[in-house]
């Protein structure tokens, strides 16, 4: 099991909504088939727990 600590980054619009950011490494994304032509990840909330799982074609 791999583990990093990072900060979030809260940043605020033009309008007043604020928007979060973490950068996940490269190699975890990598390892989750993620790259330049398949970019999206499905992000599931389970209690204090944030998922993140690769979308499988036509998966949504």
């Amino acid at each position: 099991m791999d583990i990093k600590i990072n900060k979030v980054t809260l940043s605020k619009s033009g309008k007043g909504n604020i928007t979060a950011k973490i950068s996940i490494p490269l190699q975890w994304l990598q390892d989750l088939g993620v790259d330049d032509e398949k970019r999206e990840v499905k992000l599931v909330k389970d209690g204090e727990k944030i998922i993140i799982l690769p979308v499988n074609r036509g998966e949504k």
